[in-house]
């Protein structure tokens, strides 16, 4: 006797659907085991008694017709094992749909072929296919990428455009592109797929061939569009999503195709292409379409829309510049808000480039002419928005391209004046140029300091020699006589004497505080202030004279007694190289 491993070989051995059809409908465990000792072969089985008896006894109980397990036999494929199913009395006439979906999502090309031309099953119905999906035969083939199928299914009269009912709003052509599955998306247009039904969010299949980035089945598309009547290339706005894609090539494809450039898109944004291209930085898009060739009426509604403000926002340099070459004016305020996001919303292209802070976007606007577009005060904000970012080398840039000016007189944010402002956040380039520009550096802030008082009082020795310089080396000053005094410091002279709001000149504020070195710049540059008294009634010769030998000198480590034989010795004031290296 053979062993219970090689008995039970023997039945695990058997195709499903003899499994499907003995063993998983026989109740009695006896008649189970003795199946389980057969070891005839599957033929013998087929031709023998037992297995005539086992046939009759499911049709009896008509369980030969269980969609189970005639599905099983669909998947499977068993061409002989159908035919002796239904020479036995199975009836198909309710489950050819469902069948037929099974055998074509599974490849069983010899069972769908006998499907459909022996027992005539409809390609046209529905039915559940192994996956348990409300199927239709045609989208269950092309599901599975399998040209053969489709094509004996279109062949059998099924209808391209029948809708399954787990697709919802996708066609089986749409379906079938999602999946990437070309060759049977280019049998279904052949066969009259239509190539204009639309999903619920407004997109046709050509949308969603663009979407694959497939030229081939693209152009696929777009002839099919022409050949049908009433179609359009342009609906869902076809070239706004080739720029999405940045996919030149198909923007070519559709451009040559006639696909308007003015078309918008429906969602989400409201873009034509062209707005789109220029707001998302795609050079080499707007570079295709002023090849191909677009309108004066375009591209206005373009800037108006603020696309060119969007583009400046997320910092695409590149494509203002180009832009400004193609005469595109750079420079004009939007009209509605379409493109620009909320944060730019209200500036002007010069303005945002600012707010940036995109200073090689500023240098372009300003060449294609931003200056002659800005009223006072649109250059007064100019000016204190850079303030506002403490950015010396973008304030450098606008006083230096004369796009802001160094005191405007429009009211601004800040109590102190523009120069003051740059004094107080130690931007000493920046002072440089404005003084160099014509600021006045007499001008009193909200408190009565003046630039220099100010300069002083926050110990900044860098910043007074801004103040006070002139372009020279400031090793080579020398203090000028008593004589020549109003002439050779006659720039300066106006303003380093000058007291604030408590009547302190400079030279007494740099001596009260020990300010050696700055002592040693006033000096240098011509104050005359040594012996004014201020309103403490004390002038800076006396201070130092008292304190010099004061314990109130130790504050200053001895810089009182070197400040005291400056102020008895003012020509003997000199700045060497030690000195300004060590600031």
């Amino acid at each position: 006797m053979k062993s219970s491993s090689e008995k039970k070989a023997c039945f695990d051995d058997l195709p499903p659907e003899v499994k499907l059809m003995i063993w998983g409908e026989l109740d009695k465990t006896y008649d189970k085991h003795a199946l389980a000792l057969t070891s005839k072969s599957h033929s013998q089985l087929f031709e023998q008694p037992f297995y005539r008896w086992a046939v009759k006894s499911l049709s009896a109980s008509r369980l030969l017709d269980s969609t189970p397990l005639l599905a099983s036999i669909a998947a499977g494929g068993s061409v002989s094992a159908m035919k002796k199913l239904v020479a036995a009395g199975a009836d198909l006439s309710h489950r050819g749909g469902s069948l037929l979906c099974t055998a074509s999502r599974k490849g069983r090309v010899a069972m769908v072929r006998l499907l459909l031309e022996e027992y005539h099953v409809d390609p046209n119905t529905h039915g559940t296919d192994v996956l348990g999906l409300a199927n239709t035969p045609l989208s269950a083939a092309a599901s599975q990428d399998d040209c053969g199928i489709v094509t004996l299914l279109l062949a059998a009269g099924a209808d391209p455009n029948l809708q399954p009912y787990w697709l919802d709003d996708f066609t089986v052509l749409i379906d079938t592109i999602l999946d990437e599955n070309f060759r049977v998306a280019a049998l279904l247009i052949d066969a009259g797929a239509s190539v204009t039904a639309e999903t619920d969010d407004g997109w046709p299949p050509l949308l969603w061939a663009l979407e694959q980035r497939n030229v081939g089945f693209v152009r696929k598309v777009l002839a099919a569009i022409r050949e049908t009547p009433g179609a359009d290339i342009n609906v869902g706005a076809p070239l706004v999503l080739t720029c999405r894609l940045d996919d030149v090539e198909l923007l070519r494809v559709l451009l040559d195709h006639g696909a308007d450039i003015e078309m918008r898109e429906r969602e989400p944004e409201r873009y034509n292409v062209l707005e789109f291209a220029i707001a998302r930085g795609r050079v080499d898009v707007v570079k295709v379409l002023f090849e191909y060739g677009v309108s004066n009426a375009t591209i206005g509604t373009a800037v108006d829309n603020g696309a060119v403000v969007a583009a400046i926002g997320a910092g695409h340099t590149k494509m203002v510049q180009l832009l400004a070459t193609k005469g595109v004016p750079v420079n004009n305020t939007p009209q509605t808000y379409v493109a620009v996001p909320v944060g730019l919303r209200g500036m002007s292209p010069l303005e945002c480039a600012v707010a940036r802070w995109n200073k090689e976007m500023v240098k372009i606007l300003v060449q294609a002419g931003a200056v002659a577009r800005l009223t006072p005060r649109e250059r007064s904000n100019l000016l204190w928005r850079a303030f506002l970012r403490d950015g010396e080398g973008m304030l450098l840039l606008l006083i230096g391209m004369g796009v802001c000016e160094h005191t405007p007189d429009e009211p601004s944010w800040s109590v102190k004046p523009p120069l003051h402002h740059a004094v107080s956040m130690g931007m000493v380039n920046l002072v440089s140029l404005m003084v160099e520009k014509g600021a006045d550096p007499k001008l009193r802030d909200a408190t009565g300091d003046t630039a220099l008082t100010a300069a002083v009082k926050g110990r900044n020795h860098r910043m007074v020699l801004a103040l006070l310089g002139d372009g020279t080396n400031p090793e080579t000053w020398t203090r000028p006589s008593e004589v020549l005094a109003g002439e050779s410091s006659k720039r300066h002279m106006h303003c380093i004497d000058e007291t604030d709001n408590s009547g302190q000149t400079p030279l007494y504020l740099a001596t009260s505080c020990g300010m050696e070195d700055i002592v040693r710049i006033l000096l240098a540059r011509g104050s005359r202030a040594i012996h004014t008294a201020g309103r403490v009634g004390m002038t800076p010769i006396e201070f130092a004279t008292r304190y010099k030998d004061s314990p109130v000198s130790t504050w200053y480590k001895g810089q009182l007694t070197n400040i005291w034989s400056l102020l008895n010795n003012p020509a003997s004031a000199r700045i060497d190289r030690e000195l300004v290296a060590s600031w």
